[in-house]
Parts: structure tokens; C-alpha cells; sequence
């Protein structure tokens, strides 16, 4: 989906205004402070694939800050890679400083307060995304922030190359939802392994690979919330950040969908409880739905998928009926 705003079509005296509500709206709570005392001008694009948002800005100078009480207000958790197109952007986080120029990029975490200046005019591009869809650490992320990332070689050039292009054809927002959520997805790997890469070269490397640890961070909390009847693959990408899309994305390379493994480890869970119980076969129908079985069909079904046989027989087999 792609939003257009410009200050050209608003009266002079409240152009600084809605330039400052667009970037807010767009980007992230921040304090927007004009570097001219001229009537503003700024063009902003916005482009959502998924959980992903590409801006393309091109404005006047001015000062973007997001202080300590806008990030206890709205402390999601989400970074922005910003993309120096064109003039330059000074950035400020975690005590570290740099001067972004031109192909150029830098990262921010917008659960941390930071400064953004650009002092001519300037023309930028915004990535914004959850840290929970690039599977990175909070040690990795915070040696990369308020750095200036050469953009001329390596996953910054693609990078940059690959999200210039999503802008300037509309990042297929006409077209099918699910084409924007693949493209996102490529986007949230190409950041992590931009992340990493950079993480690695500061000595900040602890060893995890992005996908592979939202994977398993999905795993713990299957398993952690897994008696939970309401517990699906919506819930589960709500709770990490991500789209259901990207949630079964990153399990295609896995033995088993989330909807199975949800119900595997209920299956499991029931067995576990079952034995303990002996061959009190009467709690069958109130230990399943202890573990999140609504239908005592559901269950047997399910049991069975897994253990070849019904509940009833699989407790008279292990505590010895044969």
C-alpha cells in the first residue's frame, strides 16, 4: 500500500504542522524541528509490504528527535535503517556520533532516544521494521546503531539498491498482499545479515544467526503457551513482532508447520500427564482439554495422529494392558 504526502498542497503557515504529524504517523513519535524559518517543504512516500515500511523523504533542512518520554510513550520494538540518497544527516545514538553522506546508511533503534539532523536539504530513505522479524540480539543490534554504513559494496549496496527500487515501483503494493509480504521478508534479511555483518566487524558477533533464532524463540514460546486454547499462529506472530505470512515463511525449512507443532506439543503434553494418571482412564476428556483440546474428537484425532493409537488404548499400553 502506498501513502503520498506532500506540503505542497497545504497553505504556508501549516506546512511545518502536517509535515510533523506525516513524519510522526509514518516514522515514529519524533520531535520534528524546521532548520529554516521559511515556510516548510517536504515530500514524503510511504510504501508497506507487511510489517515492512519503506519511506522515501525529501525535505528541507530540519531536526528529528526522539527524546526519553516520546520512547516511554511508544517503545515498540522496532529499528529504522535510514538511507542517505541524497545531502547528508548527522545521527546521534547510544554515544556514538556520525555524518551520513550519500550512499551511505545508519541504523536506529526507535526504543532508544536518538537525533537525526540534516542542516541543507536532503533527500533520505526510511526502512522500518521489528526487531523481532531479523532474529538479532539487543548485544548485535546496539554495536550497529549511530555508526555511518558504506553503502558502496556488500549487503549495504544491495540494500540500498534493493529498497530504491521498492520505492520507486511502488514496492508492488498494487498487486497481491502476498507479494509485498515476500518482498518484506527479503528486505528483514537483508537488514540481519547487514546487522551481523557489521556486528562481526565491531567484535560483537555472540553467534546467532537471525532466522534461526526467531525460530527458536517461536519454539519457547509454543512451548511456554501451549495450554493456551486461544494459542495459533496469529497470536504467535503478534507476540514476535512479525506477520502470520513471515511466521510460516520462516518455518518452510522446518519438519513441521506451526498449526502441527502447536498440536504435537499438546499431543505430547497430554501423554506426559496421561501416564502419570495410570490407568484413570475418565480424566482423558478433562486432561486434553487441559492442554488446549476444545473437542474431545479433535483430541483423539490428534493423539492418534502421533501415536498410532487411540488415548484409551495408549494408557492401558503403557501402564501394562497390553
Amino acid at each position: 500500500m502506498r501513502h503520498m504526502v506532500s506540503t505542497a498542497d497545504v497553505p504556508e503557515p501549516s506546512r511545518a504542522a502536517v509535515w510533523r504529524g506525516a513524519v510522526r504517523r509514518w516514522l515514529a513519535p519524533v520531535e520534528v524541528t524546521p532548520g529554516r524559518e521559511r515556510p516548510f517543504a517536504g515530500r514524503l512516500g510511504v510504501v508497506d509490504l507487511g510489517y515492512v515500511r519503506v519511506l522515501s523523504m525529501e525535505a528541507d533542512p530540519m531536526r528529528l528527535t526522539r527524546s526519553a518520554p516520546l520512547v516511554a510513550a511508544g517503545p515498540g520494538r522496532r529499528l529504522a535503517l535510514l538511507a542517505q540518497v541524497g545531502g547528508a544527516s548527522a545521527v546521534r545514538q547510544d554515544g556514538r556520533g556520525a555524518l551520513v553522506g550519500p550512499g551511505h546508511l545508519a541504523l536506529l533503534d526507535l526504543r532508544r532516544p536518538f537525533v537525526v539532523e540534516q542542516r541543507q536539504p536532503s533527500s533520505v530513505r526510511w526502512v522500518r521494521l521489528p526487531q523481532q522479524a531479523l532474529g538479532t540480539s539487543d548485544t548485535r543490534t546496539g554495536a550497529v546503531t549511530g555508526r555511518a554504513i558504506p553503502g558502496e559494496a556488500g549487503v549495504a549496496a544491495v540494500l540500498a539498491l534493493f529498497t530504491g527500487g521498492l520505492a520507486a515501483a511502488d514496492g508492488g503494493g498494487a498487486g497481491p498482499a502476498e507479494v509485498g509480504e515476500r518482498l518484506g521478508g527479503t528486505v528483514a534479511d537483508l537488514v540481519a545479515t547487514l546487522i551481523d555483518e557489521v556486528a562481526r566487524a565491531e567484535g560483537a558477533w555472540d553467534g546467532r544467526t537471525g532466522p534461526e533464532h526467531t525460530v527458536a524463540a517461536v519454539r519457547r514460546y509454543i512451548d511456554a503457551q501451549v495450554r493456551d486454547a486461544d494459542l495459533d499462529p496469529a497470536r504467535i506472530a503478534r507476540a514476535h513482532g512479525i506477520s502470520v505470512r513471515y511466521l510460516h515463511r520462516l518455518f518452510q525449512d522446518e519438519d513441521i508447520t506451526v498449526r502441527r507443532l502447536i498440536q504435537q506439543r499438546r499431543v505430547e503434553g497430554c501423554a506426559r500427564e496421561l501416564a502419570r494418571r495410570g490407568r484413570a482412564v475418565a480424566t482423558i476428556s478433562a486432561v486434553a482439554q487441559s492442554w488446549g483440546f476444545r473437542s474431545p474428537a479433535h483430541f483423539c484425532r490428534a493423539f492418534k495422529g502421533v501415536y498410532g493409537q487411540t488415548p484409551r488404548a495408549w494408557v492401558r499400553t503403557v501402564n501394562g494392558g497390553g
